[in-house]
């Protein structure tokens, strides 16, 4: 499968690994293989057993990522096709070395941060360069170049003008400081890496391998497809589902727009509007819950809540999102006068047990388990729905269905009633008994094929976890966050609104061209403690910065969302066109979070059921103007007075004040009825 050439290694490589694996030749390959399975082998280990302390977990866990970073990418930033070089097997060799250590003096490190060893100064030195070139390989030169000026000004601010300057750090400082703790590389982020992120990959790839990201395109084409904007709908809801257990925006892009962005531009779209639909409900998907891109865990652990109860907030603001782009989908199809699509004969009947999963692990994490109780959980009972097929096929036919439907619910009861620990000996019973036939030893290949896929595909959002460290723990050692919230307050005026603008802005800027993972620990470093300051709870700060980060990847000049769907889209399109059309069909994405700073109760974590539907009612109205705004058309062409106005009141609808909601709701309500009271003297006319 191609890509675009702008994509990122880490992109490039999701797409690669959609089919079997194949990254290196001979013994690069055979290497990598081993790599990845004593990886896997090392993670399942330590979340079934616990037996390592953090600071070693999360170090060991980091020289796995980067001896495998070093192996999966070439120096190029893509993924292997050919052989390792002899500086590639070096950077293998040193990250094997410096696990090796971390795995003997981890412990002791607690002991001597302030007091070093030689060894510990060599070894952090090397890691922290492994660490940048293994990053760089997957994830682009943005981040690593971001981490570096950080280290940069952590190393040598003494010598820099006020207010950049600080009273400077020497090596030593700077090197205790990143690795031998863990507010450094082995802060929250490895934290989050090596517990949860790793098991959720995991099971995004068996659940791919299952089948059920066709099942949702069909799905998708079943409910919506023969509609007005039938096939723009399609994706939307398609992307949406998809979101649920895929945390990637680009991949999601490159992998389901060579389908659907010529299904709807032989729909009638132009080519740089069904691109963009791609782009922004594909990036939507970082917000669905439960998985939202591997950054609902690292919320989690910042802000010390349960999983679930950040799953359950967002739930709102992602529909909300999608709604807005599918209504203004809706509205550029009746403003060029397309009808309804053909219906697509799609069969969906004997595959629903494919959504079990899913709905095994929602009910995990709602029930109070851990994530990673949870994800474990809901990765065994998946590897039994996928080892069950040649089995029950052998034993029961074509009615082997509720043979298989019985293993899945004595699964279910193993979990809820005993542990994953049974569990674990029916997954190793049923690989036993798929390698007496062809068929079976045909699903063991796939089964291989999903823990490798996962292992890897973890390499990339595991080696950007490790890399942001540099950020925090350079942050925390300075202390300069404290001085950053006095500027941005000072900027904001003391006032919310302009301060939520000012951070707003700021994390587009620092998102561009990173992905949302890093965006959102950047940001969330730099913007948080400005809003504390100024009184908004912890929990809705964490989702503004989260929601913009996500934002970043759609808006020009950089667009990665919009360069990864313009290849598909045909010779006239344009990158910079599709941005820009992507963001203003996610405009409901740059409302929502306002809305939620001012009314948390669209949250679902405070506030009546009446409030929180007075909310949901204002951001129906606010995205349903600012999409008329924008496609500027409801019954015939909306004047440019018109649609400023219409504008004007969707701002107004976001604000608590009832004052301004009135006037926002009395304004639009008054150019939609001078509107159609014009069409109806028209078609009087006519």
């Amino acid at each position: 499968m191609s890509a675009p050439a702008a994509l990122a290694g880490s992109d490039a490589l999701e797409l690669r690994l959609e089919g079997p694996p194949r990254l290196g030749l001979g013994a690069t390959r055979l290497t990598i293989m081993a790599l990845a399975a004593l990886f896997a082998g090392f993670q399942l280990w330590v979340t079934l057993e616990s037996p390592l302390s953090a600071i070693t977990l999360r170090s060991v866990h980091a020289a796995f990522l980067v001896a495998l970073g070093a192996l999966v990418f070439t120096a190029a930033g893509s993924p292997r096709e050919g052989r390792a070089g002899p500086f590639d097997v070096l950077l293998v060799l040193l990250a094997m070395g410096c696990g090796v250590y971390f795995w003997l003096h981890a412990d002791g490190f607690s002991q001597r941060v302030g007091w070093p060893l030689p060894a510990d100064i060599v070894v952090g030195c090397v890691f922290i360069a492994l660490v940048f070139e293994t990053a760089r390989r997957a994830t682009g030169n943005a981040l690593p170049l971001i981490c570096f000026v950080v280290l940069l000004w952590g190393g040598f601010g003494q010598h820099l003008p006020s207010p950049l300057n600080h009273r400077g750090y020497d090596t030593e400082q700077l090197v205790a400081q990143l690795v031998l703790g863990t507010e450094g590389l082995f802060g929250t982020a490895a934290a989050v890496s090596a517990t949860y992120i790793f098991l959720f990959v995991l099971f995004s790839a068996f659940m791919g391998q299952s089948g059920i990201l066709t099942l949702f395109h069909d799905i998708a084409l079943r409910l919506v497809g023969h509609l007005r904007s039938g096939p723009a709908q399609a994706c939307i809801v398609s992307s949406a589902l998809t979101g649920t257990v895929s945390g990637s925006g680009i991949a999601n892009v490159v992998s389901s727009g060579q389908v659907t962005i010529p299904l709807m531009r032989r729909y009638g779209f132009s080519p740089n509007f069904a691109a963009a639909v791609e782009a922004a409900s594909s990036m939507g998907g970082q917000i669905m819950p439960p998985v939202m891109g591997a950054v609902a865990f690292v919320m989690a652990d910042m802000l010390d809540k349960p999983y679930a109860e950040i799953a359950l907030a967002a739930m709102l603001p992602a529909l909300l999102y999608f709604a807005g782009i599918s209504w203004i989908a809706y509205l550029e199809a009746r403003r060029l006068g397309l009808g309804t699509a053909r219906r697509e004969p799609v069969r969906i009947a004997g595959r629903w047990f494919l959504l079990l999963p899913i709905a095994v692990i929602m009910a995990l994490l709602f029930l109070g388990y851990t994530p990673v109780y949870a994800a474990m959980g809901a990765l065994l009972f998946t590897m039994v729905m996928i080892l069950t097929e040649a089995p029950a096929a052998r034993l029961a036919g074509h009615r082997s269905m509720p043979l298989r439907l019985g293993f899945m619910g004595l699964a279910l009861a193993a979990v809820l009633a005993a542990g994953t620990g049974p569990l674990l000996w029916l997954v190793a019973g049923l690989a036993l008994a798929n390698l007496a036939t062809c068929q079976g030893r045909g699903v063991l290949r796939r089964c291989w094929h999903s823990l490798f896929n996962g292992t890897v595909g973890a390499v990339a959002v595991g080696l950007t976890c490790v890399l942001v460290g540099v950020i925090d723990g350079v942050l925390g050692l300075t202390g300069v966050t404290l001085e950053l919230t006095g500027w941005i307050m000072a900027g904001g005026a003391g006032l919310l609104w302009l301060s939520l603008v000012l951070l707003a802005f700021t994390c587009i800027v620092l998102g561009l061209g990173l992905p949302t993972l890093p965006a959102y620990i950047i940001c969330a470093s730099i913007a948080v403690p400005p809003l504390l300051a100024l009184g908004v709870a912890p929990f809705q700060t964490h989702m503004f910065v989260f929601y913009f980060s996500v934002l970043a990847q759609l808006t020009p000049p950089v667009a990665l969302a919009a360069v990864a769907a313009m290849p598909f889209a045909g010779p006239t399109a344009s990158a910079l066109a599709i941005g820009w059309i992507a963001t203003a069909l996610g405009l409901s994405g740059f409302l929502v979070p306002f809305v939620f700073v001012y009314s948390p109760e669209l949250l679902l974590g405070s506030g009546t059921v009446l409030e929180t539907a007075a909310a949901l009612l204002r951001v129906v109205l606010a995205v349903g103007l600012s999409g008329l705004a924008f496609v500027g058309f409801l019954h015939g062409k909306l004047a440019w007075s018109q649609r400023g106005l219409l504008a004007l009141a969707a701002l107004l609808l976001v604000f608590t004040r009832p004052e301004a909601s009135l006037a926002g709701l009395t304004l639009g309500a008054g150019v939609i009825l001078f509107h159609q009271m014009a069409h109806r003297r028209r078609l009087r006319a006519a």
